[in-house]
């Protein structure tokens, strides 16, 4: 008996707790009663400092004071031992400081859009850390403790200053979703299988040459996105992916698609245009998912014919050059949208007979 009235009333407590948790966005309202302020959004407010008083909310576990003026993180912040989320994203840091691995309840860290030139090591301390947003920062390198924070699920050091892949990732094994674009990163290692249970991968605006063939063994990769780069040719083992679905290789200088794209059964949405294809391969007709594809500014003369063989694309990004060539077949495809690329010197009158006769006719420039 005694067990149910604990029980009971533990349920009670609970639920009273549950409904005095306040979510408020000014630090006046905060101090109304700060005790039961569990999130606090300070966004864009023109603080140069973070108000001290944000200690008196003792519960705090959200905070967000992102798009302000800081530069500097206060030690005393890290006191807050029971925030999970923490926001400084838009601000001036330069550095964060070591005091951070208190924040041991910590599952999500927004420093993007900073001056950070560095993390400290002891974030390696992180242990429940999910996510780390680092993008537009100067990191040039990763510290070695990174690869303490095997809880990682989502990763984002796009548009930072790392020469080479940093390696301390392998060891987050439970990554699900990983961006390096727009670093000068010139090779992805071979180890990069260790990832297995990646699903979104992005180093677009990278300086890629080659894929690992190791690529192939990340079997639950639903997005890949490797354009702006220097690939010439994209490795076989890209056919074992078994679950992709968005493919962007746009950008780039390749001059072939490999035959076995074509066991990309999953595949959906696929950004080819900007290289020197001049053909698509006959193994092309059996991506019976495929309804969007972006083709233009290729070495096409024809349209390919296979693309006449597949009911499912929906989506079609072609050339004006193709549109004067292969109007009928177009026409026959049946397509939601067909873009057009190149026909800026097309007069209006010639452009509306286009539309007047195939309605999915869209001129994009």
């Amino acid at each position: 008996m005694k067990n149910l009235l604990f029980i009971v009333l533990s349920i009670f407590a609970s639920f009273a707790y549950a409904q005095n948790q306040r979510y408020v966005s000014s630090i006046e309202e905060a101090l109304e009663d700060p005790e039961t302020v569990v999130s606090l959004e300070l966004r864009n407010k023109g603080y140069a400092e973070i108000p001290k008083e944000i200690l008196q909310c003792k519960n705090l576990m959200y905070l967000d004071i992102s798009r302000n003026e800081i530069s500097e993180l206060p030690r005393w912040l890290f006191r807050l031992k029971h925030l999970t989320v923490l926001s400084v994203a838009d601000n001036s840091l330069t550095r964060i400081p070591k005091q951070i691995k208190k924040l041991s309840f910590l599952e999500v860290l927004n420093l993007n859009n900073n001056q950070i030139t560095q993390l400290p090591e002891s974030i390696g301390e992180l242990h429940t850390l999910k996510k780390i947003h680092v993008l537009n920062n100067q990191l040039t390198a990763l510290p070695e403790s990174f690869k303490n924070l095997t809880n990682l699920r989502d990763i984002v050091l796009q548009s930072n200053q790392l020469h080479y892949f940093p390696n301390q990732i392998l060891y987050n094994s439970r990554l699900v979703s990983l961006s390096l674009s727009n670093n000068p990163i010139k090779t992805i290692p071979d180890a990069f299988y260790n990832l297995t249970l990646l699903e979104e991968l992005y180093v677009s605006n990278c300086q890629l040459d080659t894929l690992p063939s190791s690529i192939g063994l990340l079997q639950r990769l639903t997005i890949l996105d490797v354009s702006s780069n220097k690939l010439t040719l994209l490795p076989e083992e890209l056919s074992k992916l078994p679950q992709l679905k968005n493919a962007y290789f746009q950008n780039n200088n390749l001059r072939t698609l490999p035959f076995s794209i074509g066991q990309l059964s999953e595949l959906e949405i696929l950004f080819i245009y900007n290289n020197n294809l001049s053909q698509l391969p006959l193994s092309f007709v059996q991506l019976n998912y495929l309804f969007e594809l972006h083709m233009y500014n290729n070495s096409f003369n024809q349209l390919p014919r296979v693309l006449t063989k597949m009911e499912s694309i929906q989506n079609l990004y072609i050339d004006y050059t193709l549109l004067e060539q292969s109007e009928k077949m177009l026409l026959a495809m049946q397509l939601d949208i067909l873009g057009i690329h190149g026909a800026s010197d097309v007069s209006k009158q010639r452009q509306q007979a286009f539309k007047k006769k195939n309605p999915s006719v869209l001129f994009l420039d």
